[in-house]
């Protein structure tokens, strides 16, 4: 947990940064940045962050962070850190009035996010293996993805690629996503917006806190988000609500604690995607429309909630020992009717339909303590020492239904569903520990390393309440990273790393009972980054070959179980950068991805893998003319993608993006478009049955008002 900003009375300097945001120009209350010569002159040596007036940190000056230090544990410069590490600020994601997981992921090289669709989850690609279950908040876990999160509520997001077992534990071999939580700020702000756009979108917003003493070292905030919009898709539709109320106490001069609450709920009709016949291949019938539904109306929406209480704890022990520990109790509960494309019958026009009522209860315990220590010995040490421990209680209960077929293109809804056919009922329960190490060694002003090796040990216990059987599973493992990197002149930063991965199958299961044996992983990387002298600038370009082993893959025979198909390869280079200086900011991210599988089934061997494009490229660039003023214009592209589920290939697609807003005083205004030119393009692929559909062009015009 970073340190609570001290603030000295009588010393304070504010800024006003409006440099290409709307959302945080509109937020501009001007913020004291902690000065803290009178604790210095009275001998104490007190924590300092410089808080600007959008509660960001000296580690964050809008689309540029400096630091990620909850994701990779270490106070560590990014710039320094021998790991490719993507950061999308509040700024960015603001000025892209970003709503979705995805849409924010976009920015990053080498992930490829949102494959399957408006599912009401958030899936994931990086570095061209799966990464999904890998999604964690403030630094703990999820230990489910079954439930979207709500962008609004972070103030951050970070993008850890590759191996991270050896800092977190069960960790899938592409990398992690850490969704940094909103946090309490030293000064009292309150802003509320609202948003209406294309499909009926409708939102609205408020976030505001308030200091609990003159200083600002305890305070409070809330922010909380109402939302109701429909779908391109015909039939899809989505509510969601979100509450995050958060306090940060100061128990005395050494000890700091931050209390974290939230609630998300959705209900929601997922998109389940077309048929590749009559939208990416010929059908004798016509072109399907993109607005099409093969799902059913009257089934069971998706309901869900997700409800999480932990806390923060720092205590320092003069200036060189801290004391660390993070804890999060979380509730998620998700039931639903899914409808799904099967065989499209030799008339290309009647789709065959299969249904699975599904009904998830995940409970989980968390709790990572920490001793971390600076000292001195032949160069600079931050070492830490912990003991991450994990306990989760998972219900699966799917019963298979019956439903009609569909005509393409004269659909008919209102067929009965008939869900009698339990296919699942299952109770897993998971005990994981892990006991770590890590430095970031500081050998000199050019040379750090930075090093960590953790053992894990995971049981997990299956209940199959229709087969009447029982099983335990200990899986363990040793997880390590080590990397190098050597500054030289004029900001340029070589590194090199190693890294492995672990990750226990205990959620899936054969269709024979057999346990799983762990997915594992192994990436070597190697690039060179670059910073400008006055950090307004950063660039970043990697290499690495990335191995998965164990991968399991759902079993094509029999829905809802997987199998353990083999190994994946990965190869690619990555180029990012970012910028705020001046009227500009940007971000910018290229990906050169190869990836295939290396051993499996013989059908699959030497295939590329499912939904990664060889080439990627994302840019958004702001431009604010005139003080109120700021535009903002960027696209994305994805080269054609093949994979080793489906047959057939998604083509290449480019799509534009622009952005006006205005601010002024307590106000402002912003028009973002989404899919300038309505592009039809295709987001990914589930299987030889159905593809899904991107997001046509979207219109997004929000106003806010801040006291």
């Amino acid at each position: 947990m970073e340190p609570a900003a001290t603030i000295t009375p009588g010393r304070l300097r504010r800024r006003k940064r409006c440099a290409g945001s709307l959302m945080a120009c509109g937020l501009s209350v001007l913020a004291p940045q902690a000065i803290a010569e009178s604790g210095e002159a009275a001998g104490q040596n007190l924590p300092h962050i410089d808080v600007l007036e959008n509660g960001e940190s000296d580690d964050v000056r809008g689309f540029v962070a400096r630091k990620a230090g909850q994701t990779i544990r270490s106070d560590a410069p990014l710039v320094e850190t021998p790991r490719s590490v993507s950061v999308l600020t509040r700024e960015l994601m603001d000025s892209q009035q970003t709503t979705t997981v995805t849409e924010a992921l976009r920015n990053v090289a080498g992930v490829a996010p949102g494959s399957y669709g408006r599912r009401g989850w958030d899936d994931m690609i990086i570095r061209g293996q799966r990464a999904t279950e890998s999604i964690m908040v403030d630094g703990l876990p999820m230990l489910t993805y079954w439930l979207a999160q709500e962008p609004f509520g972070y103030e951050r997001i970070d993008v850890l690629k590759g191996g991270a077992s050896a800092m977190f534990g069960n960790a899938q071999a592409g990398g992690l996503v850490n969704m940094i939580s909103k946090r309490p700020m030293a000064h009292a702000f309150t802003d509320i917006g609202a948003s209406y756009g294309s499909y009926d979108f409708k939102q609205v917003t408020l976030d505001m806190g308030r200091p609990l003493d003159a200083e600002g070292l305890s305070a409070w905030r809330l922010n909380a988000l109402v939302l109701d919009r429909a779908d391109p898709t015909n039939g899809v539709y989505q509510r969601n609500y979100w509450i995050a109320p958060s306090a940060r106490l100061r128990l005395g001069r050494d000890t700091d604690l931050t209390l974290l609450l939230s609630l998300n709920q959705r209900e929601y009709i997922r998109q389940q995607g077309l048929p590749p016949q009559g939208t990416i291949l010929p059908n004798r019938n016509g072109q399907l429309p993109s607005s099409l539904f093969t799902g059913e109306p009257s089934a069971q929406p998706y309901q869900g909630s997700q409800l999480r209480l932990g806390y923060e704890l720092e205590h320092r022990f003069g200036n060189d020992w801290k004391l660390l520990q993070s804890f999060r109790a979380q509730q998620t509960e998700l039931t639903g009717t899914g409808v799904f494309n099967e065989n499209l019958a030799t008339n290309q026009r009647t789709q065959g339909r299969s249904a699975r009522k599904q009904d998830f209860n995940v409970t989980s315990l968390q709790a990572d303590t920490a001793l971390l220590h600076t000292f001195e010995a032949a160069g600079r040490h931050e070492m830490r020492v912990g003991v991450d421990l994990a306990m989760s209680r998972h219900r699966v209960q799917l019963r298979n239904c019956r439903i009609g077929a569909i005509d393409l293109f004269q659909p008919r809804y209102g067929m009965p569903l008939s869900c009698t056919t339990m296919n699942q009922d299952r109770l897993v329960n998971s005990y994981a520990s892990g006991v770590y190490v890590q430095d970031y060694y500081k050998v000199n002003d050019a040379l750090s390393v930075q090093a960590g090796l953790r053992y894990d040990t995971v049981r997990s216990d299956q209940d199959d309440y229709m087969r009447r059987t029982q099983r335990s599973q200990t899986d363990s493992a040793w997880s390590g990273n080590l990397g190098l990197s050597y500054r030289l002149p004029y900001g340029f930063v070589p590194y090199a790393s190693y890294s492995t991965s672990f990750s226990p199958t205990v959620d899936e299961v054969s269709v024979d009972g057999k346990p799983f044996v762990p997915d594992t992983g192994r990436q070597v990387e190697a690039g060179v980054k670059w910073a400008s002298a006055d950090q307004q600038i950063t660039a970043n370009l990697a290499f690495y070959d990335l191995v998965r082993r164990n991968v399991t893959a759902s079993d094509p025979l029999n829905r809802g179980y997987s199998l353990q198909v083999g190994e994946q390869r990965t190869r690619g280079a990555e180029i990012e950068t970012t910028a705020s200086f001046g009227r500009w900011q940007w971000t910018a991210a290229y990906a050169n991805t190869l990836g295939k599988v290396t051993q499996g089934l013989p059908s699959q061997i030497g295939k590329p893998l499912d939904n990664v494009p060889r080439q990627s490229l994302s840019l958004w660039a702001t431009y604010r003319f005139r003080p109120e003023w700021t535009a903002g214009l960027g696209g994305r592209y994805e080269s054609a993608k093949r994979g080793y589920s489906y047959p057939y290939t998604i083509p290449a697609y480019t799509v534009l993006d622009a952005s006006i807003s205005y601010a002024s005083g307590a106000y402002r205004l912003g028009l973002n478009v989404k899919n300038l030119a309505d592009r039809r393009y295709y987001a990914g692929g589930i299987n030889d049955r159905a593809l899904t559909m991107g997001d046509p062009r979207t219109v997004l015009l929000t106003a806010g008002y801040q006291f």
